[in-house]
């Protein structure tokens, strides 16, 4: 055999054997699907527009336009007892393809309102910026003050003298309850007569009463301690009324303040007889007696 006829030979078998290998691969090639293109998609949720204060609204604040504005809030984490828009229940936006994507199907949207009645109201308890405003914290106000529509039902605002021994040494604060305390200065035969000597006796006048105000404030100044004034406006039932003055004009009247704690529950008199079982020493013209206080 030829050296030519050799050379072809190899040369045609390199070329069968490169064929080969490239249909191989094509064949490999078709036997992968092409990559699927997964859509994106952004879960999107209905919001409301929710009526929040603007900035700190201090307790008797009269609310006007510029302490309210609307704030987006999901529909879905809308707290019933919240105000919103009236009618104003943004839908979310349609995903082509897919469509509208809801939070909560089962949850309802908030019963919508307006900010009308809000407008004019007064702030029953102190409001922070951006907090949704709720029915609760707001009274509305006729034409009275802030004490007048405060007020709960068939209770008064009664105002005693204070000075800094007598108000718990400044640190009683409006919206704090206190226990109304008598003192006074009595001889063995009921008076200060001749030849008596004065003790003193104390008894509870009014438990648990709800402080007003202290002078003309009815919220103490931010980051305040103490608050010394010559006057607390009491809330007092109005049964109690007679009761407080009357012990105004028979002793000394002192507040002593109550735990945090305790400061449930409606204000109540004084336990009937609790301060008059005890047993004094009455001293007179060096006779040494004891008798029960009146």
């Amino acid at each position: 055999m030829g050296s030519a006829r050799i050379v072809i030979l190899v040369a045609a078998a390199v070329a069968a054997i490169g064929l080969a290998l490239v249909v191989r691969q094509m064949a490999a090639n078709g036997r992968h699907p092409p990559p699927i293109q997964i859509a994106q998609t952004v879960q999107q949720i209905p919001t409301v527009k929710v009526l929040t204060a603007s900035h700190d609204l201090p307790v008797g604040t009269h609310i006007a336009a510029g302490d309210i504005r609307w704030q987006t809030f999901p529909a879905g984490a809308v707290n019933p007892s919240w105000i919103v828009d009236r009618g104003v229940i943004l839908p979310p936006p349609v995903v082509p393809h897919i469509g509208p994507q809801l939070a909560r199907a089962d949850i309802p949207p908030p019963a919508p309102t307006g900010s009308a009645q809000v407008t004019g109201s007064i702030v029953r308890d102190a409001i922070l910026a951006g907090e949704p405003i709720v029915q609760g914290k707001i009274v509305r106000g006729g034409d009275g003050g802030y004490l007048s529509v405060t007020l709960g039902p068939g209770m008064r605002a009664v105002a005693i003298p204070i000075n800094a021994q007598t108000g718990v040494g400044g640190f009683m604060l409006p919206g704090d309850r206190v226990d109304v305390m008598m003192t006074r200065k009595e001889g063995a035969n009921g008076g200060a007569g001749p030849g008596a000597v004065a003790l003193p006796t104390v008894e509870t006048v009014l438990r648990n009463v709800r402080v007003l105000a202290i002078d003309q404030q009815v919220q103490a100044p931010k980051n305040t301690k103490a608050m010394v004034g010559g006057s607390a406006t009491l809330e007092v039932p109005a049964g109690d009324v007679e009761t407080l003055l009357g012990a105004e004009g028979h002793g000394d009247l002192t507040l002593s303040l109550r735990s945090y704690a305790d400061m449930s529950g409606e204000t109540q008199r004084g336990a009937p007889g609790a301060a008059h079982s005890d047993v004094v020493t009455i001293i007179r013209a060096g006779q040494v007696s004891q008798v029960a206080s009146r």
